[in-house]
């Protein structure tokens, strides 16, 4: 029996029949499946799938997060948590996609708009038990745009708006910091 010719022999030739990949190939394949999603996305729509449009949106946001377009991600994920929330599919998958528009939101230095998701966010968790612990999290993001915007009297109203929404804020470390970050 002729053991040169067996695939594991250390004899057995080590070139493959396939070319190498090209640096450029894994590229092209996640552009084309960026570009398959996509038309997912427009044929669901045109159909009313819209559970199916939340779906793709949310994963083309994914991959717009990846390549680092956080305008394109941002556009994806609003849309997805629109539809979510509208569709009523998923709350949680919804306020997932909403946190991460705030987050997106922030890096463009686009302030007001993540403190509106991020209050919006806050007053939904207030009202279950599940979520109750996030309220102060985002309560302080929410309140950390407001001292970027460097408005004292934005962020003294602010406090006063989010003790109202959460009467234990107050007395969270969250709120104490942000209290003495907006009088310096």
């Amino acid at each position: 029996m002729d053991h040169d010719c067996h695939p594991l022999s250390p004899s057995a030739p080590t070139t493959s029949p396939l070319p190498p990949p090209s640096p450029d190939g894994f590229q092209r394949s996640a552009l084309k499946y960026k570009e398959d999603q996509i038309a997912k996305v427009n044929l669901y729509m045109e159909t009313g799938s819209f559970p199916s449009t939340a779906k793709y949106c949310q994963v083309i946001g994914k991959l717009y997060e990846v390549e680092q377009n956080i305008e394109k991600a941002l556009i994806n994920f609003e849309r997805a948590a629109d539809l979510f929330q509208n569709e009523k599919l998923s709350t949680f998958i919804a306020n997932d996609c909403k946190q991460k528009v705030a987050h997106f939101s922030a890096q463009l230095e686009q302030y007001s708009r993540e403190i509106a998701m991020n209050e919006d966010l806050a007053k939904q968790s207030l009202n279950k038990n599940l979520s109750k612990s996030s309220v102060k999290g985002y309560l302080l993001n929410a309140g950390l745009c407001q001292l970027f915007k460097a408005d004292a009297a934005a962020v003294s109203n602010a406090l006063e708006h989010y003790e109202e929404l959460d009467p234990t804020f107050p007395g969270t470390h969250e709120y104490k910091f942000l209290a003495v970050s907006g009088c310096l």
